[in-house]
């Protein structure tokens, strides 16, 4: 089979009309009808457009054997499957990436949740598996960080950042993480409230948590859509941590 008929053969089986490819290749259709019928020869540059157009492997178009003295076949055989194997090295990267920042953000999840099992559940004679899951968090400081796992809250924002992570979307992943134990951490601290005003609670970190973690995914996607537009380092740091203190002073306030 000729490198024209093989051109015809993938375009008829992806359902593409000479217009639909040449159009998606950049070529004028009389270019394609040229190349099915071998009487011109797409360039390096058309025969990635094509293998991309068709949603074939590089290198696919070209056959394996092609005559020795088809030099030019060779050499952009050659090309199109350096560039494969660089598209697969780079998938492969983005994927270990993925899944190591994921990992990193589980563990730390846990790490935080193991030492507020430390800290807030730990009794005499209790066995490992009450401590890590059954007992009930008591003690000072211990309001919100029971009320959170209690009410699953915290594995759900454990799941939001994992599945940003693994999605790709790193800036919103370590922003909903960031957020969800900032927002632990400021609850602990600005929660209490002995005077039970102005909402007749005695503790507003549930306030404090749930503002935070909603400012958070709020940020994490704006930080989303201002790396897709290329902005500099400068504005999503202001955006981070801008946020989060907006978020902490809007919440104290509500709750004064």
């Amino acid at each position: 089979m000729t490198l024209g008929e093989k051109i015809r053969a993938c375009r008829r089986k992806a359902g593409l009309t000479q217009e639909q490819l040449a159009e998606a290749v950049g070529v004028s259709r009389q270019a394609v009808t040229k190349w099915e019928q071998d009487q011109s020869a797409p360039g390096t540059a058309h025969l990635m457009a094509l293998a991309q157009a068709l949603s074939l492997p590089a290198g696919e178009l070209l056959e394996p054997d092609a005559p020795a003295g088809d030099a030019p076949l060779k050499e952009a055989l050659a090309i199109l499957r350096a560039e494969e194997e660089k598209r697969r090295a780079a998938r492969r990267q983005e994927l270990k990436r993925r899944l190591g920042l994921t990992a990193g953000l589980i563990a730390g999840f846990l790490a935080v949740y193991l030492a507020g099992r430390l800290l807030w559940c730990r009794e005499e004679g209790q066995s490992l598996l009450g401590m890590l899951f059954l007992s009930r968090p008591q003690g000072a400081g211990s309001y919100l960080f029971g009320w959170l796992t209690e009410r699953r809250l915290y594995w759900l924002a454990i799941a939001v950042s994992a599945a940003g992570a693994l999605a790709g979307k790193r800036r919103f992943a370590l922003t909903a993480a960031a957020y969800s134990l900032a927002g632990l951490l400021l609850g602990m601290v600005l929660g209490p409230n002995p005077d039970a005003m102005p909402y007749e609670a005695d503790h507003y970190g549930w306030a404090y948590w749930c503002g935070i973690f909603l400012a958070g995914l709020a940020c994490g996607c704006w930080l989303e859509r201002l790396a897709h537009r290329g902005a500099g380092a400068g504005k999503p740091a202001a955006v981070f941590w801008g946020g989060m203190a907006a978020a902490a002073v809007l919440v104290w306030l509500a709750c004064r």
